[in-house]
């Protein structure tokens, strides 16, 4: 009598995800942004700093004091001012992004992942701007 299922195919197991699924290649670098969040208290804008931890082609990870939750839309302003003057780029990359994950840090920071918005995933010359960051960041391991 023939097997009814196949037990020897893989199959992928939600609760046994053991290695990293996302497609862009993330670099370790550490450099400040300004993140813009809106303020609905205030009806205005609350502007900080965020220390990038890691960055990739559709994100970043950074550490901030801002109290970010996920699904939450920002803006973010990304300096250029580490690559070569030969770029030709903008003085910084300002756009939207959406919060992802929030995960406490030390005191009062926090741990946020962020998906950089279509407009800047759209941007060749914002797609030229990270890949030069994480060559610099693969230069800086080395």
């Amino acid at each position: 009598m023939p097997r009814r299922y196949n037990t020897d195919v893989s199959w992928d197991d939600p609760f046994e995800r053991v290695q990293d699924q996302r497609g862009a290649k993330r670099s370790h670098l550490h450099m400040q942004i300004t993140i813009i969040v809106s303020d609905e208290v205030t009806r205005g804008r609350l502007v900080g700093p965020g220390l990038v931890r890691d960055i990739s082609q559709t994100g970043l990870l950074v550490v901030t004091k801002h109290r970010l939750q996920p699904g939450q839309q920002v803006t973010l302003s990304l300096p250029t001012n580490l690559c070569s003057q030969t770029m030709c780029l903008p003085p910084a990359f300002v756009g939207p992004a959406e919060v992802l994950r929030v995960s406490s840090g030390s005191k009062d920071r926090t741990m946020v992942a962020l998906q950089f918005g279509d407009s800047l995933q759209a941007n060749m010359e914002f797609a030229l701007f990270v890949e030069s960051l994480q060559r610099m960041a693969l230069v800086a391991s080395a």
